[in-house]
């Protein structure tokens, strides 16, 4: 059996793997993902130049929240490519984002969209690329995962597949959905002394990564969302006294 001090001396020569752990030599460059929960699961970030894999259970069911502490990062282009809905003007300019920086593309065409989407992933003025694809294969994500790492862009192909299929992809992120969930608040005494417990329901991300860099993949993970809701979304979300 192996010593402990003999352990230490692979580890230090990068003869030996540490689960959770990234020897320095291999430490890459990330961008923040806007979440302290994710930051640490993705071991500080999203991986510059990677193309990452957003699984959705439906449109629409928080794959904008998980991205736009992202996208509100960005200082150059965002392209857009054949979101399901024209992305709300309004919207973008209420969470500070320059409208000017927005680049939406929209192609029918399969073969046409994957030619657009390689050409957005080189271009030196974009920064970030959110691309709209139910339909890649492998090879497509292999050429796209060698234009990413050349061009040390960031992408993120959102689609609505499920699969398992073991693709070039850098991280897999399965997304569940928006819950409400209740959250008691300290208790306190009125002038009266009866006992006050205040509930406030706080809209959660669900989501499960299914392969990361840096660890083995983990399931049933959550982020609390209000503080990136309109300011009359905040509001609505209800205040009980019992």
């Amino acid at each position: 059996m192996a010593t402990s001090a003999a352990v230490e001396e692979l580890l230090r020569k990068g003869l030996l793997w540490q689960g959770q752990a990234m020897p320095e030599q291999q430490q890459q460059q990330v961008v923040a993902s806007g979440w302290r929960e994710l930051n640490q699961y993705l071991a500080g970030g999203w991986p510059v130049g990677s193309v990452n894999e957003l699984q959705l259970s439906q449109r629409f069911s928080g794959e904008l929240a998980l991205l736009l502490p992202l996208i509100k990062q960005q200082e150059s282009t965002t392209v857009w490519l054949n979101p399901p809905a024209l992305p709300y003007a309004a919207g973008l300019d209420y969470q500070q984002l320059d409208l000017r920086n927005q680049l939406v593309i929209q192609e029918a065409d399969a073969k046409l969209a994957v030619w657009a989407l390689e050409q957005a992933i080189k271009h030196p003025a974009v920064g970030l690329v959110l691309a709209w694809c139910d339909e890649l294969t492998a090879v497509q994500v292999r050429r796209l995962q060698a234009a990413a790492e050349a061009a040390q862009n960031l992408v993120f192909i959102l689609t609505t597949s499920s699969t398992t299929e073991a693709r070039s992809y850098v991280t897999r992120v399965q997304l569940h959905g928006v819950k409400v969930k209740s959250v008691a608040a300290p208790t306190h005494l009125h002038a009266s002394n009866e006992r006050s417990t205040s509930v406030s329901y706080v809209p959660i991300l669900q989501f499960a990564l299914r392969k990361r860099r840096s660890g083995w993949p983990l399931a049933d993970l959550e982020c609390a969302i209000p503080d990136y809701l309109p300011r009359w979304r905040q509001r609505s979300s209800r205040r009980l006294t019992a």
